[in-house]
């Protein structure tokens, strides 16, 4: 047995070597500029060594990068008077929080928060165990970056270059890498034991790894906190095998032993890092990365249970309705018939919602238990393109109606019917709507054939395939087909008992309907869903969506823009999963025009575009829908030159009336009347039809104009119409769409009850007008070679005109864009889109 002593002294020698470099990854992240940094530090990560090497060995990032040593809760004073007394004003400074315990407070969170937003030179790098701080920062518009746990931990070179610093040869060092999951404090005592003894380097791998098993059993002895270690070391044990944990996963793992006290405790000591949750979601937590790869290593050698455990917790996500979690356990204890039921009755949801580990469950699966089972071979040859010929991916689906009919008189037909939803699910996934749409309607018509012929064999899973190619046409744009297969969805015979099915079919046509301005049509939909309880887990946050999306656009519709606060705070930042996420997008932007946030909106717009830029693409819904609105929000900020710079990259606004509406309204604010009005009549009758909102916009804004021109009888007509419309769909926001003194002067033209009890709630959203900077071709000529740094004989040289006629031409950009000096007249016709 090495002593106490040694082992201390060696420890020391190895920790002196600073000289190493180590973790190159991290100390990156924390030279990255962002607002605020989150660490997911864990027992044993060494957050705080080295969260202290790098403060104090200089940063380029910052004037200053100044250590915080007490707990936040405690340190206020300290906090205010590093900043105050930072000798370098008009630099950043960065707060690093090197006390060990983790913010968990929320009031601390929200400290934290006033303090980013009181000194815009100040971030922040925090130790938390909860996301909520991060999701907050970003929902108001900071960069944040989380280094998650993983980022703490010693990479393969780490773990060879310390081993190296000592002697120890590289295969010792990748026993230790295994071994330790490459938790620093575990790898440092693993080297260190190594390093005083001879097997290290004359020993077999088996030694190594008993020596670093030892480490191991030291480091998870010293985890749990102190006068409750035994019973949550135990806990600790069970609840390793979980991804995700809540209550009653804890239950089913430690037989009703663990309490949310304990998991609270365990958060408290940064082993479980607590998941965002909002509203009445329980609560939820993941185990740290490392750690769990450390305990199943550890245990999975001795825990005989272990897989019987696994198959309990995979039939308690099969009845909460989390098929996805009921997948992967089932897969890592390898109970393959289990793993076949789960994708046969979910497959659908799981296709669209988790494609990656359904593909690589499905490849594992032995070929024994998939005979006959349809959507199971339908998912391996997707994947694999190796099935047979009767089920081939790449055979497509017969086009006229004639060859249809016979193929839904085969037993064929059913095959190529799940076959094909798959296929169209994936091309929804990968971005490719219009295939996704072309295919969903070619699907539906064989459905209705196999119904009219054989209806025995589709009935009970037809409505759930009708969910699936309705949310693909919403995806693709076209709300009309979309609404159709929803309704079919919800009234299909067996859709009553597949609740998370009408529901979801319910909310979405309510968002259908709300989102072309039909807000009475819209609440009875919403009715609808309120009579299906929506499923708790996995299935709760997709089912909600739709609903949530339609609740705010209907109170917006009424102009109850404070009740279109709540159904937002309940849908939060959308996921990187979440293909509504452009309806979410649109609906908090356009909360933000009626409050008069527009600015705050157009950043989180287009971060949430940079986010998913393989969704945003010609023929799905997201690009003439952001377009639009990003517009939209440029022309409330006064932005009209910005505005005109992204309309003119709209190959043909005019194609979608979103984007037709917005460019016309651009042209409307910016003083075009004759393009605003050759757009605004573009509406055809279908159009107007399907939107009866943008319709209504359309009609106000041909009003407001010919008002201005000096035409009050066609103003009139234009606003009887349009009051007319909204007096059948009760959707009263585009009245804030037109100036409050064309509203008025509209009134005393052709007065509207409807109109004069609502007119204290009509609050315009965008300026009377937007100015736009205009130069000319000669000017802008100017500006470019200024902007290159030429000097004033140099431009007249290039262009060949006279230096008097060079300045002139600035004279003229000087007043027309409001700048002073070159400097100046560059950088704000940069802002400004002119070049």
């Amino acid at each position: 047995m090495v002593s106490a002593d040694i082992r201390a002294y060696a420890s020391e020698t190895l920790a002196s070597a600073e000289l190493i470099p180590l973790r190159h990854k991290l100390v990156a992240m924390l030279e990255k500029t962002a607002r605020l940094t989150t660490v997911h530090s864990f027992p044993g990560s060494s957050t705080a060594s080295v969260l202290r090497m790098w403060a104090s060995s200089g940063s380029s990032r910052a004037a200053l990068v100044a250590p915080v040593h007490r707990p936040i809760g405690e340190a206020v004073d300290e906090i205010h008077d590093l900043i105050a007394g930072t000798e370098s004003p008009g630099g950043r400074i960065v707060l690093t929080f090197l006390h060990p315990d983790p913010v968990t407070d929320p009031g601390v969170h929200a400290y934290l928060l006033e303090l980013l937003e009181q000194y815009g030179h100040v971030d922040l790098i925090v130790s938390t165990t909860h996301r909520r701080l991060e999701c907050a920062a970003q929902e108001g518009g900071l960069t944040v970056q989380t280094i998650s746990a993983d980022d703490l931990v010693f990479t393969k070179n780490d773990v060879h270059a310390l081993a190296s610093s000592v002697n120890l040869p590289a295969s010792v060092a990748e026993v230790v890498r295994h071994c330790t999951a490459g938790i620093p404090t575990v790898v440092m005592d693993t080297i260190t034991e190594l390093a005083l003894r001879p097997v290290a380097v004359s020993g077999s791998p088996d030694q190594w790894r008993a020596a670093a098993e030892r480490c191991v059993a030291r480091y998870l002895a010293t985890l749990t906190p102190s006068g409750r270690s035994s019973r949550l070391g135990i806990i600790l044990e069970a609840l390793s095998i979980a991804h995700l944990i809540d209550s009653d996963v804890a239950a089913v793992l430690t037989d009703n032993a663990a309490t949310t006290e304990d998991l609270l405790a365990l958060e408290q000591s940064g082993i479980l890092l607590a998941v965002q949750s909002s509203g009445d979601t329980p609560r939820a937590w993941t185990m740290t990365a490392p750690l769990r790869t450390l305990l199943s290593l550890h245990l999975r050698a001795q825990d005989t249970a272990r897989g019987e455990r696994m198959i309990a917790l995979a039939h308690h996500h099969r009845r909460a309705q989390t098929p996805h979690l009921a997948l992967r356990y089932a897969a890592e204890a390898h109970e393959w018939p289990l793993v076949v039921d789960v994708v046969e009755e979910s497959w659908v949801s799981m296709l669209a919602q988790h494609m990656a580990l359904l593909r690589d469950v499905l490849v594992r699966i032995p070929p024994e238990y998939t005979q006959n089972k349809v959507a199971v071979q339908a998912g391996l040859n997707l994947f694999t393109r190796n099935g047979s010929r009767s089920t081939s991916m790449t055979d497509g689906l017969p086009r006229t109606v004639e060859t249809l009919r016979q193929l839904a008189a085969t037993d064929e037909g059913i095959d190529r019917l799940r076959i094909g939803s798959v296929q169209s699910i994936m091309h929804r996934v990968s971005g490719d709507f219009p295939a996704a749409a072309e295919l969903a309607v070619h699907l539906s018509q064989l459905s209705g054939y196999i119904l009219e012929i054989n209806p025995e064999r589709i009935t009970e899973e037809l409505p759930v395939l009708r969910l699936q190619w309705g949310i693909t046409h919403q995806l693709a744009g076209d709300l009309t087909t979309s609404s159709i297969e929803l309704n079919m969805a919800y009234r299909g015979r067996e859709a009553a008992d597949i609740g998370f099915v009408a529901a979801n079919a319910a909310g979405s046509s309510a968002m259908n309907w709300a989102m072309v301005g039909e807000p009475t049509r819209a609440q009875l939909w919403l009715e609808y869903q309120s009579k299906h309880p929506i499923p708790v887990g996995w299935l709760e946050q997709m089912v909600q969506v739709s609903g949530l999306v339609a609740r705010t656009l209907l109170a917006l519709d009424r102009l109850e823009v404070e009740t279109a606060g709540d159904p937002l705070a309940a849908l939060g930042e959308p996921s990187h999963r979440e293909e509504l996420w452009a309806y979410i997008v649109y609906a908090r932007c356009l909360h933000a025009l009626a409050t008069g946030t527009s600015f705050s909106a157009l950043v989180f717009l287009r971060r949430q575009r940079a986010a998913h830029p393989h969704r945003v693409r010609a023929g799905s819904a997201a690009m003439p829908l952001l377009a639009a609105m990003e517009i939209d929000l440029m022309l409330a900020c006064g932005e009209g030159n910005n505005a005109f710079a992204l309309a003119q990259t709209l190959t043909a606004p005019e194609s979608h009336p979103w984007t037709l509406i917005s460019v016309a309204r651009l042209h409307y604010l910016t003083g075009d009347y004759n393009a605003a009005l050759t757009l605004c009549r573009e509406l055809d009758a279908d159009q107007q039809a399907r939107y009866p909102g943008l319709h209504t916009e359309a009609l106000l804004l041909e009003a407001s104009i010919h008002l201005r021109m000096g035409h009050p009888v066609r103003a009139g007509n234009c606003w009887r119409w349009a009051v007319t419309i909204a007096e059948q769909t009760g959707a009263l926001r585009p009245f804030t769409t037109i100036a409050d003194a064309d509203i008025d002067e509209l009134q005393k033209i052709e007065h509207s009850e409807l109109v004069s009890n609502v007119r204290t709630d009509i609050r315009p959203v965008f300026p009377p007008a937007v100015p736009l900077v205009v130069v000319t071709e000669r000017e802008h000529a100017v500006l470019a070679l200024l902007a290159t740094g030429m000097g004033t004989a140099e431009i007249a040289k290039e262009l060949f005109v006279s230096i008097n006629t060079v300045k002139t031409q600035l004279r003229s950009l000087y007043q027309k864009i409001g700048a002073h000096n070159r400097h100046d007249v560059v950088i704000m016709a940069k802002h400004l889109s002119i070049i």
